[in-house]
């Protein structure tokens, strides 16, 4: 019986200990897949600072609607999400992506500069 109750006050006390918190760290394309799947491109910019990952297009469905993420590798945050109908997302330097998200048909007398914007990431700023 001394034992059981013992037993049972040792329980009571690791119960009561706290525990540490584990901090998960997700990587930047197990970020990315959680948001798109993991069928997808990544394309680092040139200073390593973000990574653009795109979703593969599927050559069953060449006009499904395809989405992008740009994380940022040091805080592991996606500070842009986007997506397009086939067109591109690409960067341009740095800090800027260029996306071209144009539809099936253009109108007579437009070109795909219309279609086309570009994502400054310093400014977080879509223009």
């Amino acid at each position: 019986m001394r034992y059981l109750l013992l037993f049972l006050v040792f329980i009571g006390f690791n119960g009561c200990k706290t525990k540490q918190q584990v901090q998960e760290t997700n990587t930047p394309f197990e970020i990315a897949a959680q948001k798109l799947g993991t069928k997808l491109d990544s394309f680092p910019n040139s200073s390593g600072q973000f990574i653009l990952y795109v979703q593969k297009e599927d050559i069953q469905q060449p006009t499904r609607m395809l989405r992008a993420v740009v994380i940022e590798v040091k805080t592991e945050k996606i500070v842009v999400e986007e997506s397009f109908i086939p067109g591109y997302i690409k960067w341009i330097d740095a800090s800027t992506l260029e996306l071209l998200n144009a539809p099936g048909m253009i109108k007579a007398g437009e070109d795909l500069s219309s279609y086309t914007r570009k994502i400054n990431l310093s400014t977080i700023k879509k223009y």
